[in-house]
């Protein structure tokens, strides 16, 4: 299935997080906060999740120069559970549990 649900809201981003177990929910919530207040005037849905992938998510190409990785991995990552790499294939990152 396609990344194609694009949260543009808290309460949307809570309904496309809905799927997900809780540990995921809870991280792709804190992940798009964070995007939307450091990089928000840059592109305000900077996440895509699929209604069949539990605990992916992907950011935005938008944001590929943007952002830094490893800056994100180090603010909000709890090191035990959430893993970022990076799908060379589109140049979009997933977020992986």
């Amino acid at each position: 299935m396609a990344y194609n649900v694009i949260p543009k809201d808290y309460k949307e981003l809570s309904a496309a997080v809905s799927h997900m177990n809780e540990q995921s929910a809870i991280e792709a919530t804190r992940l798009w906060n964070y995007l939307v207040t450091q990089h928000g005037e840059l592109m305000q849905d900077p996440l895509a999740l699929a209604k069949d992938k539990k605990n992916d998510v992907k950011i935005a190409r938008a944001l590929k120069d943007e952002i830094a990785l490893a800056d994100i991995k180090r603010r909000l990552c709890n090191y035990n559970r959430f893993v970022i790499a990076a799908n060379s294939g589109d140049n979009l990152f997933w977020i992986v549990q």
